[in-house]
């Protein structure tokens, strides 16, 4: 499941753009932001958002670990 920085980003904000989009519809139907969550759209794109932001964290730790793995082989050369 490997993918680029870029795309994760992308999704992202593509996911919370939606999220956003449903809350607006929600509050102007009347709901508060705690009722959000009954509605099922709003906690689809609100997961989309928090495993988005997980894999991006994951990529972040990744490149993270290769940058010392490539510093330390340059050392030993």
């Amino acid at each position: 499941m490997g993918m680029s920085r870029a795309v994760l980003e992308r999704q992202l904000s593509a996911a919370q753009k939606r999220r956003d989009q449903q809350a607006g519809k929600l509050s102007e139907r009347g709901f508060t932001e705690k009722q959000y969550r009954k509605d099922p759209v709003w906690r689809h794109w609100k997961s989309q958002c928090r495993k988005l932001a997980v894999r991006l964290r994951r990529v972040g730790e990744k490149e993270a670990l290769r940058i010392v793995v490539t510093s330390g082989d340059a050392e030993k050369s």
